[in-house]
């Protein structure tokens, strides 16, 4: 399986005309995933991962059809008992199934959602991001043009490249995953309005040029990708970027009788805090449980449970990532405070599966009324600081008092200015 190197997060602040410069730390931010490189998270190639999963279900019994045109589900009225009838063409073959239940993890694709006329609350959500993206071959390393700058790596507690790397830019940020092969993950996030050439096309010379103009504004970006060669999405097999034009979505709910969706299939927010794969995870656990569950008086209550719960956990992401956009058009400084209500709650979580394997306060401590409080007081203190007439003093006092009201979760150095945005040791044991 293609697969990066992921002992963390890192993310470096970028001004436009620029070359990058951090001598003080005051620009870049780490914290580490794990504790060394034979216990790191992992990158992983969707498309091996997906194969890779694939194969083992068909081993496993499962039937898999590829290829497949003019999917249908729904009730199924007959005679035979089995609630769903599916029924779709491969290859030129109808083929018609019955089942007793249906998992949609169809993605974006939303299967049961338009099958069901389901409503959607994206209007409901604050993130709305679009997102520029491809893979590329011959993507320099980082941490070389970081040399070139005069940056002292020696307090990092990793290797700058071996992160989900994030580039702040005015307004949007780049991610950059690499893998041990050649390939490397680009893509550029930000509000739709700062890509007005491409909200009415779809035409691969008009993003070309809308990437190159990005590149243009900030020198060691363009100095990273000046050698590299694009190799992924291939539409026709010419690669071309990627592009979405809203990335954030969300169904109304996320189960009902008889079927299931995946956390990632009911709803996304953004990808600054990498939250899919732990969610999805989450929900994978959760759907086993409500499969496997013996007690058939409580079964419908459950199952109306985990879709509410996801739902709610969609538009808690989008909360935590609301504020870490809000925080970024002030300052790094503040982005880097506020990315902590992120990362506290992501160590907890960690803490409560290592020594339990539950989640009692749910995913990133959306049942913990006491934290839910704090991101409601930092909502309220970020649209304050944007009022203010003394900003920095505001702003100081915003960092100081997130620091005690996390004292209670934070035990890692976070908000610690002795830290110099170096955080080493965050993870719960492997």
């Amino acid at each position: 399986l293609r697969a990066g190197k992921k002992r963390g997060f890192s993310y470096f602040a970028h001004q436009p005309g620029r070359e990058y410069c951090d001598q003080a730390r005051q620009h870049s931010f780490l914290v580490a995933a794990s504790e060394n490189d034979p216990l790191s998270d992992t990158h992983w190639m969707r498309s091996d991962v997906d194969h890779w999963f694939a194969r083992h279900a068909q081993a496993a019994g499962a039937q898999l059809w590829e290829k497949v045109e003019g999917l249908r589900v729904e009730p199924d009225h007959s005679a035979n008992q089995l609630p769903w009838r599916i029924t779709f063409n491969v290859t030129g073959q109808f083929v018609t199934q019955h089942g007793t239940t249906v998992i949609d993890a169809s993605g974006a694709g939303a299967v049961m959602g338009r099958q069901l006329g389901l409503n959607r609350l994206g209007n409901r959500m604050r993130v709305n991001t679009a997102a520029l993206f491809g893979h590329f071959s011959g993507v320099k390393p980082w941490a070389e043009v970081l040399q070139l700058r005069d940056y002292d790596a020696r307090l990092d507690p990793f290797n700058v490249d071996d992160a989900a790397q994030h580039h702040l830019l005015d307004g949007a940020w780049m991610w950059m995953l690499r893998f041990a092969g050649p390939e490397t993950s680009v893509g550029i996030v930000g509000p739709a309005r700062l890509f007005p050439d491409l909200q009415n096309h779809s035409d691969s010379a008009i993003r070309s040029r809308v990437w190159q103009a990005w590149l243009e504004r900030y020198p060691d970006l363009r100095l990273l990708l000046e050698e590299a060669t694009l190799i992924d999405p291939a539409v026709n097999g010419r690669a071309q970027l990627g592009w979405h034009a809203r990335i954030s979505r969300l169904w109304e709910r996320g189960s009902g009788n008889g079927w299931l969706m995946l956390p990632g299939t009911v709803g996304v927010v953004d990808p600054l805090h990498s939250t899919g794969i732990a969610h999805a995870l989450s929900g994978v656990g959760r759907c086993a449980r409500l499969l496997l569950a013996k007690d058939d008086r409580h079964r419908q209550t459950a199952w109306d449970a985990y879709g509410q719960e996801v739902v709610d956990e969609v538009l808690w992401i989008d909360r935590i990532v609301a504020c870490c956009y809000l925080a970024a058009r002030d300052s790094f400084e503040l982005f880097v405070a506020v990315c902590s209500i992120y990362f506290v709650a992501a160590i907890e979580c960690e803490r409560l599966l290592a020594a339990s394997a539950t989640q009692d306060h749910g995913f990133l401590l959306v049942h913990d009324p006491a934290y839910v409080g704090v991101v409601t007081w930092l909502e309220s203190a970020l649209e304050q600081l944007a009022r203010s007439n003394d900003r920095p003093a505001a702003r100081r006092k915003l960092v100081a008092d997130l620091r005690n009201k996390l004292q209670p979760w934070n035990d890692v150095g976070l908000l610690d200015p002795e830290c110099q945005n170096r955080l080493a040791r965050t993870s719960a044991p492997k």
